[in-house]
């Protein structure tokens, strides 16, 4: 653990969530702005916390364009882990899309960051991290109108602590069927929550919605999602109901929907966009796992 408390000047709280408070905070030595998330540790023992240092040190070497970079990292008077992440100007995608008030967004604006999602998590995945957490909270917009991917590894970093078994995690609106019957949390569980994420930037509301928790649970575990708005097409309808499969091996992977036909038309002038050579966009379009490399 490298950074100290001092060299940070806390600007405002962001948000408060099961784990802990998120701040935004201005870095002295050159007075730029970053994501600090306190989560409070004093009831850790001393394995776990030594396992938690380690888990952030992993996340701290993880490099993309499309994800947060946890820049620091550093225990504050033996009782809080501080993690310091990069900020991003333009907020999270949960908000945007609350902005919209049921304006659907264009269909290449949705692929377009579809795409984006599924290269940094393509890109997780091959690294053998599974990011448990995904959500439109958790998926941050740059001043670009870039997208990147944030707030990952936290539930591994907890799962099993006191501070997690204290807490309860907030509406399971992305939380895989498995999940209920106490499987095991896999790469697939992380495709099903993309799912209720493209759900989302596409009908503009949750996948599963209810009027309380145990409703909600109930039609996460049948499958039983509002119908997909009329105006998304065929391949993306097809897409969402494929990603919200009950069953985790029936849900593709993130490389099989990186190499759908409709997804590679769109990811050669996204690619384009980001190199400037529609040469080596088609060719890296073509090749899923070299455009994630390549991005």
């Amino acid at each position: 653990m490298e950074g100290r408390m001092e060299d940070y000047e806390v600007m405002k709280l962001l948000g408060k969530g099961s784990f802990g408070s998120v701040y935004c905070v201005k870095r002295t030595a050159d007075r730029t702005l970053h994501v600090m998330k306190k989560i409070s540790i004093q009831d850790m023992p001393p394995k776990e916390r030594k396992a938690t240092e380690q888990e952030c040190k992993v996340l701290q070497r993880l490099r993309h364009p499309g994800i947060v970079c946890y820049e620091d990292s550093f225990i504050h008077k033996n009782r809080q882990l501080c993690i310091v992440m990069a900020f991003c100007e333009g907020g999270d995608l949960a908000t945007v899309i609350e902005k919209r008030r049921m304006r659907y967004f264009p269909e290449p604006e949705v692929l377009s960051w579809l795409i984006q999602i599924g290269l940094a998590l393509q890109y997780m995945h091959d690294e053998r991290i599974l990011h448990r957490d995904l959500k439109t909270q958790n998926i941050f917009l740059t001043r670009s109108n870039f997208i990147k991917l944030g707030d990952f590894g936290i539930a591994k970093v907890l799962e099993g602590t006191l501070e997690m078994a204290k807490t309860v995690i907030g509406t399971p609106y992305y939380m895989s069927p498995e999940l209920f019957r106490n499987q095991a949390y896999s790469y697939k569980s992380d495709m099903w929550s993309l799912g209720c994420v493209l759900y989302e930037m596409v009908a503009l509301r949750h996948a599963f919605e209810a009027r309380d928790m145990n409703g909600l649970v109930q039609k996460i575990v049948r499958g039983a999602h509002a119908p997909i708005p009329g105006g998304a097409s065929p391949d993306l309808k097809e897409l969402i109901r494929a990603l919200l499969s009950l069953q985790p091996r029936a849900r593709p992977s993130v490389t099989e929907v990186l190499s759908l036909p409709f997804i590679r038309k769109e990811m050669t002038a996204y690619i384009r966009d980001q190199l400037g050579d529609s040469g080596a966009a088609e060719l890296l379009a073509a090749r899923p796992a070299a455009a994630a490399a390549a991005t």
